[in-house]
């Protein structure tokens, strides 16, 4: 589990370059849309150590790929005051 926090974070710095560069919705739906063909191997296969492995890093990236999206986009659209009240909540 600590290997898939540390790629979680790992990923973010770049993947929130990448969406101050590029459309912020493109990459939003794109993380959605990886975060659900995951696990598509998993259904398809028997448990082999290196697919679950595989599935555990693109999973990390993913939602490395979601998260600094979302918080940029409730950013966007939100006064700064209801940023802070959801911050501390």
């Amino acid at each position: 589990m600590s290997f898939h926090n540390l790629l979680t974070g790992l990923f973010q710095g770049f993947v929130g370059r990448l969406s101050d560069t590029f459309d912020r919705k493109f990459i939003l739906i794109t993380g959605f849309i990886l975060g659900l063909l995951i696990h598509i191997p998993l259904i398809i296969f028997e448990n082999i150590w290196l697919q679950i492995v595989g599935v555990a890093i693109l999973q990390a990236f993913s939602i490395s790929v979601v998260t600094p999206n979302w918080n940029a986009v409730l950013g966007d659209v939100t006064e700064p005051k209801t940023v802070l009240l959801l911050l501390v909540l």
